[in-house]
Formats: structure tokens, C-alpha cells, sequence
């Protein structure tokens, strides 16, 4: 629906169009419903996507980037995974240093 044509049809100025573009006009309501509730259902899974994503990389051992965190270190934080650990155990990281 173009803007022009949007303004044209707003609010009381329905009732002074035909039956005919009354029709036409909520073909192309249906039609934006669709592709809207389309629109929301690909949204929606890839906002599930993003969450996994997000929950991975903040899981993530902050040395390979690629092993869960698993080792709490002296102050608390659990940053690296067994292997990172093992390769360093006095290390420690940015936040604590």
C-alpha cells in the first residue's frame, strides 16, 4: 500500500471508498499479516539462535575460546578451562590482575 494511499484510507474516510476497494484493501491487510507473522517466526528463531550463541561464547574459555569454563580460580572467577589451567596454573586474567 503506498502512503499516499494509506492517508487517503485512514479513519472515518473508509466508509466513502467502494465495496470493490474495500476488498482490494484488506487483501493487502491479509497479505502484510502474513509476511509479518512470517517475518516474527524468523525473528524469533534467530533471536533462540543468538541466545545458544550468546551462552556459548560467554561459557567459552577465555584462553582457547573453544573448552567450557571449568576451573575457579583463588579470586572467584571461572575463566579457563582444565586444559589452560593445567598449561598456566598461576595465571591469572585482565579483570583480576
Amino acid at each position: 500500500m503506498h502512503h499516499s494511499e494509506r492517508d487517503r484510507l485512514s479513519g472515518a474516510r473508509l466508509h466513502h471508498i467502494s465495496s470493490a476497494e474495500l476488498g482490494c484493501l484488506m487483501t493487502n491487510i491479509d497479505r502484510e499479516v502474513t509476511r509479518l507473522t512470517q517475518l516474527r517466526g524468523a525473528a524469533e528463531e534467530q533471536r533462540a539462535k543468538t541466545e545458544v550463541a550468546e551462552r556459548e561464547r560467554e561459557s567459552a574459555c577465555m584462553a582457547c575460546l573453544s573448552e567450557t569454563r571449568a576451573v575457579v580460580l583463588p579470586c572467584g572467577c571461572k575463566v579457563y578451562c582444565g586444559s589452560c589451567h593445567e598449561r598456566d596454573p598461576g595465571g591469572r586474567h585482565r579483570r583480576c590482575r
